[in-house]
């Protein structure tokens, strides 16, 4: 974590992992991303009966990340290579924007 009250680094994976174990780790993380932008936007759709602003283009974002990881982790799978992977996460704490 960073002294600044503020911000925040915390490291949400690290070490090395063969290809199935990375899979398990990267494939879940994205998948939870997704679900979690398809639940936001199915809400926005029921309540507003529009798309959510940025919702769709994010969930592409993501299923597109998804398909580049798992080329990615076949290639390890199919050389014997192992993987190693850090993710941190940066983390600001801001005000709210006023309504």
């Amino acid at each position: 974590m960073s002294d600044d009250l503020n911000q925040h680094q915390l490291q949400l994976i690290a070490g090395h992992f063969d290809a199935e174990e990375a899979r398990e780790v990267l494939i879940k993380l994205i998948d939870s991303k997704i679900g979690f932008h398809e639940r936001k936007e199915f809400s926005h759709q029921e309540r507003f009966g529009e798309t959510a602003p940025g919702q769709l283009t994010r969930i592409e974002q993501l299923q597109q990340t998804r398909q580049d990881v798992m080329q990615l982790l076949d290639t390890a799978a199919e050389s014997g290579q192992i993987l190693s992977i850090n993710c941190t996460i940066d983390i600001a704490l801001q005000s709210k924007p006023s309504a």
